[in-house]
C-alpha cells in the first residue's frame, strides 16, 4: 500500500507526498526521496511533480528555468574499493501548476554550479 503525507506549514502552505522524505526551500527548490510525487499549494501557487520510475528527485526554479537532477534512492555501492554506479537515466519527471512558471529545463551536472 502506499504511503502518504501531508502538512500544513506557518505561511498557508500544504505539502503532500508519497516519498520518505521531502524538503522544499522557499517555493522555489525541493528534495524528494524515495517516492514519485509530491503537491506543493502555497498561496502563492500550485506545484505537482510527478516521477517514475519511484527514486530521487533535486530540483531548484530560478527566473523561469529548472535544474534537476533525477535518479536511484542509492547512487553507488562500493565492491572492494571500487564504486559502480547504481543510476537509471531514464526517469520520467513532469513538473505543473502555477508556482513554477517554467520556461526551460536543464539536468543538473554533479560537480558544477550555475554562474551567478
Amino acid at each position: 500500500m502506499p504511503r502518504s503525507g501531508r502538512a500544513r506549514v506557518d505561511d498557508g502552505s500544504v505539502l503532500q507526498t508519497d516519498a520518505a522524505a521531502l524538503f522544499v526551500r522557499n517555493h522555489d527548490a525541493l528534495m524528494l526521496i524515495g517516492g514519485t510525487t509530491t503537491e506543493l499549494t502555497s498561496p502563492q501557487g500550485s506545484l505537482k511533480v510527478a516521477l517514475q520510475p519511484p527514486g530521487c528527485l533535486a530540483a531548484e526554479w530560478t527566473d523561469g528555468t529548472v535544474t534537476c537532477e533525477a535518479g536511484e534512492s542509492l547512487q553507488y555501492e562500493t565492491l572492494a574499493g571500487d564504486n559502480y554506479s547504481l543510476q537509471q537515466t531514464n526517469r520520467a519527471v513532469d513538473f505543473s501548476g502555477t508556482l513554477w512558471r517554467i520556461g526551460a529545463r536543464h539536468p543538473r551536472i554533479t560537480g558544477q554550479s550555475q554562474k551567478p
